[in-house]
């Protein structure tokens, strides 16, 4: 890299990659609420949308650093939790207080007796490389007592074509932008390769939040055989796959119920140990039962063997709830997942 060319590297001159800096959310334009956005517009809530949510009942407040959410503040004796991951924990398509990031707030502030601060980093149609990014930069910045990340699709990729821009490659949504680098993407991608993506990316976020003593748990959107996370990312923190039983208003994303049951999974694996790097939490109280059994809505399939991991792409896609997400993606619509 020569005198010049380093200088796009400069703090002044971009926000990634930069220790105890939150960079700004890729919201674009920022705003400070919208009724709709992104797939949850009103075009496909009058086309396809969930009519158990009326179209007032949901709506998108943003921060100063275009998160959704407060302000990333907290006074003397709160505590903090961030959360990290794709449009499920953004909440696209579901009510703020009924995300499961806010159950998880509201359940720790319970049984903690204290305030609890939710710092949400969540966005959609990201991948492992956000997550990793996004705790490796938070962090330092935000002091929390606690980090839970949803990890996405392990397809996906964060792609700079310059210092100061971000991009989020999806396998089988085709921008209309970068075309030709997205498809290059699409030649190099892999099953083994973003898989193993994400075990690095992982470890990157483990190590970090080991060396600054905060506990980390975490849970998967898309299930992954026990085993295999055993040999790659080990089981500590584990609190299980995200499992869709409803929908939201947009008619896509995962829904109220879904929410519900994996904030009751989190902070059941969360119970176990207080809050905070220094022990600033309470200690450990009991667990919360999850909620009852619900119908399975008929959007997920049962867990792949072992070597599923590795097989040909095109056999994957038959599997129903793979094969969903890819029409959905080739609707052209990237934050449905």
């Amino acid at each position: 890299m020569g005198q010049s060319a380093g200088r796009g590297f400069l703090p002044s001159a971009t926000d990634f990659w930069q220790a105890n800096r939150v960079p700004r959310s890729p919201q674009y334009p920022p705003v400070a609420f919208t009724q709709w956005l992104h797939g949850d517009s009103e075009e496909n809530y009058l086309r396809r949308g969930n009519r158990a949510f009326s179209p007032d009942s949901v709506g998108y407040r943003f921060n100063s650093m275009g998160y959704r959410g407060p302000e990333f503040d907290r006074d003397a004796g709160d505590l903090a939790v961030v959360f990290v991951g794709d449009s499920n924990t953004f909440g696209l398509g579901m009510p703020y207080e009924r995300l499961w990031t806010s159950l998880v707030t509201k359940s720790l502030a319970d049984l903690h007796g204290r305030t609890v601060r939710q710092f949400n980093l969540g966005f959609g149609a990201t991948g492992s490389d956000y997550v990793a990014m996004m705790v490796h930069q938070s962090i330092d910045a935000l002091r929390p007592d606690a980090v839970c990340v949803l990890w996405p699709s392990t397809a996906r990729i964060s792609w700079f074509p310059t210092p100061r821009r971000q991009l989020f490659f999806l396998p089988d949504w085709r921008p209309d932008f970068n075309t030709e680098e997205h498809a290059a993407f699409l030649r190099l991608s892999t099953e083994a390769q973003t898989f193993f993506n994400f075990v690095r990316n992982f470890q990157l976020v483990r190590a970090r939040l080991a060396e600054c003593g905060i506990p980390y748990h975490w849970g998967v959107l898309e299930p992954v055989p026990t085993e295999v996370l055993q040999a790659y990312t080990g089981l500590d923190g584990y609190v299980g796959a995200w499992e869709p039983v409803d929908l939201a208003r947009d008619g896509r994303h995962a829904g109220i119920d879904s929410h519900a049951e994996f904030a009751a999974a989190m902070v059941q694996g969360m119970a176990s140990e207080g809050l905070g790097p220094a022990g600033t939490g309470s200690a450990a109280p009991q667990a919360v039962a999850p909620p009852r059994p619900r119908a399975r809505l008929p959007v997920a399939t049962a867990p792949p063997r072992v070597d599923a991991l590795f097989r040909p792409a095109r056999q994957m896609i038959t599997s129903g709830r793979l094969g969903r997400r890819i029409r959905a993606m080739r609707r052209r619509d990237p934050f449905i997942y």
